[in-house]
C-alpha cells in the first residue's frame, strides 16, 4: 500500500464558484511539468479535497502512476483473478466486442465518433480501473465490484455521453496510485 510522504508539497488549488467552472461531480484535469529530475525514484503528491455542496467528504494523497498494465514486463503485476488473456466479455457485459477480445487487447482499444467508439474509450479505461481495483498494490477510489456495475450500467445506455462521462472518470482515477514494480 502506498504511504503519503508529506515532504514535499507542490501546490494548493482551490477550484470554486469565484474561480472555476467545474460543477459538482465533474472530473478536474491537472497538468504538472517537472524539469531537471536526477535518475532515481521521485514522489508527487497531489491533494484532492471532496466535498459536497459545503460538506467535507474525504482528502486523499495518490502518487502519480503511468499506464503500466499493458507492458508485457508488469503482466505479473496483473491481480488474480485476471491476466492478459482473460475474456474482456467474461468481465463487462455489454461490450459489442468479439468474444475473443482479451483484457490485453482493450487497453490497446482506440476512440472513434460513434456509439461503438465511445464504448471502445469506456472499455479501455475500464480495464485499466478493473486492474487497478484488483490491485492490493494501488490505493483506487473504486472497488471493483463499483468498477465493474459502473462500466455495465454506462454500457447498457447506448448513450455516448453518459459512456464518455464515465470513462473520463475512471481515466482520471487511473492516473492515481502507486508505481508498479
Amino acid at each position: 500500500m502506498c504511504q503519503p510522504d508529506y515532504s514535499l508539497w507542490l501546490a494548493e488549488w482551490h477550484l470554486n464558484g469565484n474561480n472555476s467552472s467545474y460543477a459538482e461531480g465533474d472530473v478536474v484535469p491537472f497538468r504538472l511539468a517537472i524539469e531537471g529530475l536526477t535518475a532515481g525514484s521521485h514522489t508527487i503528491h497531489i491533494n484532492y479535497d471532496f466535498t459536497a455542496g459545503a460538506t467535507r467528504r474525504t482528502t486523499f494523497s495518490r502518487r502519480i502512476m503511468p499506464p503500466r498494465w499493458k507492458q508485457k514486463q508488469h503482466f505479473d503485476s496483473w491481480p488474480a483473478p485476471y491476466t492478459p488473456s482473460t475474456m474482456l466479455n467474461s468481465v463487462f457485459s455489454n461490450t459489442g466486442k468479439p468474444a475473443n477480445m482479451t483484457l490485453l487487447q482493450a487497453l490497446s482499444f482506440k476512440g472513434g465518433s460513434t456509439i461503438d467508439g465511445a464504448k471502445s474509450i469506456l472499455l479501455r479505461a475500464a480495464v485499466a480501473a478493473l486492474l487497478n481495483s484488483a490491485s492490493p498494490n494501488v490505493d483506487y477510489p473504486l472497488t471493483t465490484v463499483e468498477v465493474i456495475s459502473k462500466v455495465d450500467a454506462a454500457l447498457a445506455t447506448n448513450d455516448r455521453s453518459a459512456i464518455l462521462m464515465l470513462a473520463s472518470q475512471l481515466d482520471a482515477f487511473n492516473n492515481l496510485g502507486c508505481p508498479l514494480n
